[in-house]
């Protein structure tokens, strides 16, 4: 059982980490791609043996690609850790300066992750105190980086939410919201109404003037005919009184 158990690994020093970060920058379009078929997944592996051997090419102490691995997804995880605590302090202090430490291995790290570095909620907490309790009896090479943040750093920062929407505490000022906006959906449904009546009016009005126009106009062509007709009448009779 003693031969089987595995040898702990040397600690990774700071240098280490920020060297492991600085080439993470150089194959970060392939190792930190979101997709995971088999052609980006061998994309990946090749990434990671190219960086393992860069890596050991400088160092004195030779580290395996899981290693690697291994440090750079814990590193992932004390940088998210890393910007909820500051993002906690920031918003306990009224937006002022942060009471967290600054790191530079994790500010880099945060810096790589883009957005996907966002910071975890209290209910990940937990989780990631069992992975980093696996870690010190599977993966003792990596060294801790951050301490557990406790429930109430997470707590003191004010929902989106509730910053974004007036909070109404009692039922009768939600009572009298709730009066004005039905008061004035009922007054927007009567002017609605007004509105659809004077264009029915103005059609109603429209038709009859033309109505009355149509009749002028056949009043006036009636009349033309009527002369048109007796202008005839006279040119035949003074036609035949002169033949």
């Amino acid at each position: 059982m003693a031969e089987n158990k595995r040898k702990r690994c040397q600690n990774f020093t700071f240098d280490e980490k920020d060297k492991l970060v600085k080439l993470m920058n150089t194959f970060k379009n392939v190792i930190l791609n979101k997709k995971t078929d088999g052609t980006t997944n061998q994309a990946k592996n090749e990434a990671w043996v190219n960086l393992c051997t860069r890596f050991n090419s400088t160092g004195t102490t030779a580290r395996s690609k899981e290693s690697l691995m291994r440090v750079w997804e814990k590193m992932k995880t004390d940088a998210k850790l890393y910007k909820a605590l500051s993002k906690s302090s920031h918003n306990g202090t009224g937006g002022g300066p942060s009471c967290v430490k600054t790191d530079i291995i994790l500010e880099q790290v945060s810096d790589l992750m883009g957005r996907a570095c966002t910071g975890i909620t209290d209910c990940n907490t937990r989780n990631v105190e069992n992975i980093e309790n696996n870690d010190v009896g599977n993966n003792n090479d990596i060294a801790p980086t951050l301490s557990s943040p406790t429930s109430s750093q997470f707590i003191k920062s004010t929902p989106i939410w509730k910053r974004r929407r007036p909070i109404i505490k009692e039922n009768k000022d939600k009572a009298e919201v709730v009066s004005t906006l039905c008061g004035g959906f009922k007054d927007l449904n009567s002017k609605k109404a007004t509105v659809e009546d004077l264009k029915i009016k103005m059609l109603e009005e429209e038709i009859k003037f033309k109505r009355e126009l149509y009749q002028l106009q056949l009043e006036t062509a009636r009349k033309e005919l009527e002369i048109k007709t007796e202008v005839c009448n006279q040119l035949k009779g003074m036609c035949f009184i002169y033949w």
